[in-house]
C-alpha cells in the first residue's frame, strides 16, 4: 500500500513568509471592510431612530383623533408636557408603558427616553413671540389641536433630543459638531437635521423660545425652515 505520509515531497505546514503574507492580506481586507461596516451600522441606527420618531408622531396623532384633535399634554407645565408626552398615551392605552416610547433607549441607556414632543404643541402661540415669552419651567401648557399647526410639512412635532454614546450625552442643540436627529414633522414626514441646519426667524432665543422644533417662534403657527430651500 502506498504510504502518503512517507512521500518525500509532501509539505506539512506553511512557511513563515506564507503566514505573514496571509496575515497581511487579511489585515488589508479588514481595513477595507471596517468603513463600510461602520457606515452600514450608522445607516441602520438612523433608520431605526427615524422609525421611532415616526411611531412617536403616529401615537400622538392617534391620541389626538380620540381626544378632540388635541395633542397629548403630559403635565401642567410645558417642560413636563414635552418630556412626559407619553403619560397620556399610556393612560389612553396607546402605549403599554413608557418603554414603548423609546424601546432602544430604555434598553440600552438606563431607561432614558431620547425622544420628545415639541413644546410648540403644548403652549399657546401668542406666548411664543418676542416680549411675551415665559420661562419653560413656569410656562403653563395648553391644548393645541392638530388643525392649529398652520404649516404641518415645516413644523417639527417630535424628535430625538438626546444622543448617547458611551458616557457622552449630546443634546440636540446649537453648537459645532452636534449630531443630526430624526425629526417627525406634523405632516408625517421624517427628515434628519442638525439643529444648525435651521434658519431662525429671530437671531436670538428669549427664555426657552426660538429654538428650532423644540420651541419654534410663533409656536404651532410657526415654521422650522432649513437653509436648503424650505
Amino acid at each position: 500500500m502506498w504510504d502518503v505520509t512517507a512521500h518525500p515531497h509532501r509539505r506539512s505546514a506553511f512557511t513563515l513568509v506564507e503566514v505573514l503574507v496571509c496575515l497581511g492580506v487579511i489585515s488589508v481586507v479588514i481595513g477595507l471592510m471596517l468603513p463600510a461596516l461602520g457606515g452600514a451600522k450608522r445607516s441602520a441606527e438612523q433608520t431605526r431612530s427615524a422609525a421611532i420618531a415616526r411611531g412617536t408622531l403616529a401615537a400622538m396623532h392617534q391620541y389626538a383623533a380620540e381626544h378632540k384633535d388635541i395633542h397629548p399634554i403630559g403635565g401642567p407645565r410645558v417642560n413636563d408636557a414635552m418630556l412626559d408626552y407619553w403619560r397620556p398615551l399610556v393612560e389612553a392605552g396607546i402605549f403599554a408603558s413608557y418603554r414603548d416610547a423609546d424601546p432602544d433607549g430604555v434598553q440600552k441607556y438606563g431607561g432614558r427616553l431620547r425622544f420628545t414632543m415639541s413644546g410648540a404643541l403644548a403652549h399657546p402661540p401668542e406666548f411664543m413671540v418676542p416680549g411675551a415669552t415665559r420661562h419653560i419651567e413656569v410656562a403653563m401648557s395648553a391644548p393645541i389641536r392638530l388643525g392649529d399647526v398652520l404649516f404641518p410639512s415645516l413644523k417639527g412635532a417630535a424628535y430625538q433630543w438626546l444622543h448617547v454614546s458611551g458616557d457622552r450625552h449630546d443634546m440636540w442643540s446649537y453648537g459645532h459638531g452636534k449630531p443630526a436627529s430624526p425629526i417627525a414633522f406634523s405632516d408625517g414626514s421624517v427628515r434628519h437635521h442638525a439643529c444648525t441646519d435651521f434658519r431662525l426667524e429671530h437671531d436670538f432665543f428669549e427664555h426657552w423660545v426660538g429654538h428650532p422644533v423644540l420651541s419654534t417662534w410663533r409656536g404651532c403657527r410657526g415654521r422650522d425652515e432649513t437653509y436648503t430651500g424650505n
